[in-house]
């Protein structure tokens, strides 16, 4: 008989906090408006340091499902069961397939928005900053966004009116799609990321208002790069 190993994944020991206490979520042993154990009693609980704690912590309250409450102490927010994250750990393929995208995206997109600084319409441009509160409200609420976020940026490449680039995202809109989800599964170990995003798309959408095709493309490209140094991590 030949053994076959598989892939073993290196987990951060903060990430299976957050995996063991998003479950405890999930399966309602820990209940909305239930208050989360201290840092110093969930490093005696897990065995770990107050570091690794401080970690998961931020990673769960930035995916929306605890709430810190500075001087009180962490507590279960009321989530829809839609909008609970995955587990956060990508695979090696599904890392690949998100980097070709991005890689293609880093090429595509800010031509794209340099183009919508141009000739978007003003309707254009109020509704990509639509999209954009939309992408925040979604985050608000404990969500991750994919599908808001995946609009935001199809808006901005409508927006140019250029017919071969409307049509080169939608021959790949479902690829795309995909890559945004892995993209924002991979966010969900970085407790900074959702709020660096919001921003860099309020960078790319002033550029858009200020009609400054320069600006629009290295706000975007800074945005695509940002997010492959991301995935790399």
């Amino acid at each position: 008989m030949t053994m076959e190993a598989r892939e073993v994944k290196r987990v951060k020991l903060y990430e299976q906090i957050v995996a063991d206490i998003r479950e405890q979520i999930v399966s309602e042993k820990l209940k909305p408006g239930e208050k989360i154990p201290s840092e110093r009693e969930l490093a005696r609980l897990y065995g770990v340091s107050r570091l690794a704690v401080r970690e998961a912590l931020s990673a769960l309250a930035a995916i929306g499902l605890i709430e810190v409450k500075h001087g009180v102490g962490c507590f279960v927010r009321q989530v829809e069961r839609r909008l609970l994250p995955q587990d956060i750990a990508l695979s090696s393929e599904e890392k690949d397939r998100a980097m070709d995208l991005l890689v293609f995206r880093r090429g595509f997109e800010p031509e794209a928005a340099r183009l919508a600084a141009l000739y978007a319409s003003q309707e254009e441009i109020e509704e990509i900053a639509r999209l954009q509160e939309a992408v925040r409200d979604n985050i608000m609420a404990g969500g991750t966004a994919v599908e808001e976020d995946f609009r935001f940026h199809m808006a901005v490449v409508r927006a140019t009116h250029s017919p071969i680039f409307i049509r080169v995202a939608e021959a790949l809109e479902q690829y795309w799609l995909e890559s945004f989800k892995l993209c924002k599964k991979h966010t969900l170990g970085v407790p900074t990321r959702l709020p660096v995003l919001l921003e860099e798309h309020q960078i790319v959408l002033r550029y858009l208002f200020y009609r400054n095709p320069d600006g629009a493309y290295k706000a975007m490209k800074m945005h695509i790069e940002n997010a492959i140094r991301k995935l790399e991590t």
